[in-house]
């Protein structure tokens, strides 16, 4: 099972589009993925200092925010590194960087809109589709954003709640980094209570699934074309489960040695948002989909969704990532 960081994604695009020059040095986002734990031994050379590596892409999500925003000094960096309009004012490469990044959207439109089918969708990748919800900002000089439709949240939560859940083989990433230094876990204590956590969470996910198995309705893919204000508790899981595949994403890439312990400590803030999740909407929202009309069995609906998505990465994170087991009862 492949958890599909959306920091990945940017980064990806943002490489294809600001560093490579044909489309033959363009590889697949398969292939972006497989190399990323070669890189971190790939220390760069003085000598392509005036090249712009994706690993020098400055990328961070802002969390207090109610959209998927990331945000990028993109502009300096590319000056700093002498691609770009020479000048201490940052801006004014801003257009040029925007233009591209813009052509990368209207040539996957293009791809897209040229294929005859009835699900145009289906003609692109996740990643791509996912890339073309992103709005590209450059309201704030020296600086761009990205930020991500609901239809984007959506998408993405369909196809992290849809993807199988066999483990028997690592992440490209996971599989390619070092091997994980696991601390005893009976000296260290708040290492053993992180784990019982995370275990604790996904086995209240399958519990909470489990129980909606035999309703029709459970798990039914969120409507992308109606507009929905989310709940707070549930903007927040929201939140909290991006920023999980973001780390599982970059912490074995970035810190392959510490992962085990790294991982932990990021997932927490998922365990308690879904804590607050389950009480402030699931509670509430018990009860038989016979007493319910249609607009409530399409908000339960879009609730158990996200207990699915929260099952299915905390059951990577566990397995593949730490090798622990993902418990169903606990």
């Amino acid at each position: 099972m492949e958890i599909l960081s959306l920091k990945s994604v940017l980064l990806y695009q943002l490489g294809k589009a600001l560093v490579c020059d044909s489309d033959a040095n363009v590889i697949c986002f398969t292939d972006f993925l497989r190399k990323l734990g070669k890189s971190a031994s790939n220390a760069r050379s003085v000598a392509s200092k005036e090249i712009l590596d994706w690993r020098e892409i400055p990328l961070t999500k802002k969390q207090q925010t109610p959209q998927i925003l990331y945000v990028s000094p993109l502009p300096q960096t590319l000056v700093a590194f002498g691609q770009a309009i020479a000048g201490a004012d940052p801006s004014a490469p801003m257009q040029a960087i925007a233009n591209r990044l813009n052509q990368s959207h209207s040539n996957l439109e293009l791809n897209r809109t040229n294929e005859q089918t009835l699900c145009l969708d289906q003609t692109l990748s996740i990643e791509a589709q996912l890339w073309l919800e992103f709005k590209i900002e450059t309201q704030r000089p020296g600086w761009i954003a990205f930020c991500l439709s609901e239809k984007g949240i959506d998408r993405w939560l369909q196809h992290l709640q849809t993807q199988p859940l066999s483990t028997s083989k690592p992440s490209a990433i996971a599989q390619s980094a070092q091997p994980l230094m696991a601390p005893p876990a009976a000296i260290d204590l708040p290492i053993v209570e992180m784990l019982w956590q995370a275990q604790y969470t996904y086995a209240c996910c399958a519990r909470l699934l489990e129980r909606e198995h035999t309703d029709k309705h459970r798990l039914s893919a969120p409507n992308s074309q109606r507009q929905r204000q989310r709940h707070a508790a549930e903007r927040s899981l929201v939140h909290n489960l991006v920023d999980t595949a973001d780390s599982l994403f970059w912490i074995p890439y970035r810190w392959p040695t510490q992962q085990y312990l790294l991982l932990l400590k990021r997932v927490m803030p998922l365990c308690q948002s879904f804590e607050r999740f389950y009480s402030v909407r699931l509670c509430e929202s018990e009860g038989p989909y016979a007493a319910l009309n249609s607009q409530a069995v399409a908000e339960r609906s879009l609730q158990w969704s996200l207990v699915s998505a929260t099952k299915n990465i905390l059951k990577v994170l566990l397995e593949v990532h730490l090798g622990e087991s993902a418990p169903e009862q606990l």
